[in-house]
């Protein structure tokens, strides 16, 4: 996989500040599901860490665990993974027709 990926889908601060003067309904909808991406992978870590579910196979969980707790330049790891899988999901998914579900 590369190390970075940017399609301005997740925008750095330079982009956010730009697009947010001219589509701030842009910038807040892209935030909800930000949000809401990384709350469902935070639930399904601890769901793993209570011993709930297995959706996310243990060595990953491992894996995932560690990237939280390291940091390269300032950042945590997981930060920036969970970004960057942001930004592949949601360029590669579309909404139904009535606009109420993703689709991937």
């Amino acid at each position: 996989l590369p190390t970075s990926f940017s399609t301005g889908l997740y925008l750095d601060d330079v982009e956010r500040n730009l697009v947010e003067r001219m589509a701030p309904e842009y910038v807040g909808a892209l935030e909800l599901q930000y949000e809401a991406f990384l709350g469902l992978l935070i639930k399904m870590m601890a769901s793993h860490e209570q011993g709930k579910t297995n959706v996310i196979p243990h060595k990953f969980y491992q894996w995932l665990s560690e990237l939280r707790r390291t940091e390269k330049d300032g950042q945590y790891l997981f930060d920036n993974l969970v970004k960057w899988a942001f930004t592949v999901v949601f360029t590669r998914s579309w909404r139904s027709p009535d606009r109420q579900y993703a689709q991937i």
